[in-house]
């Protein structure tokens, strides 16, 4: 039986994690005002956030440029065919260990 490696990537808007226990947490438990400046940075953090609405039309103009502008989608298309081959190469390479 060939190894099977799930790849897969999870990416978030700052407005989706808690950031203030994150830093605090793992940066600043330790440091004077330490809970002030983590709230600090996540009112600085949310405040930068996309919106969840700018960030599924971004998200459909990424991975659908219906755009009609036949460059945009050719680089669209040439970039998931390098994806699909740097895939292929590290499958290829997983599979000889």
């Amino acid at each position: 039986m060939s190894p099977v490696v799930d790849v897969h990537c999870h990416t978030f808007n700052a407005d989706d994690v808690p950031v203030r226990g994150f830093a605090h947490g793992l940066f600043l438990h330790d440091v004077p005002f330490g809970d002030r400046l983590a709230r600090l940075v996540d009112l600085l953090v949310q405040g930068a956030a996309r919106s969840h609405a700018d960030d599924v039309v971004r998200l459909q103009a990424l991975l659908r440029p219906d755009t009609g502008n036949e460059a945009q989608e050719l680089a669209a298309e040439g970039a998931r065919v390098a994806f699909e081959r740097e895939v292929d190469i590290a499958m290829a390479e997983v599979e000889q260990r």
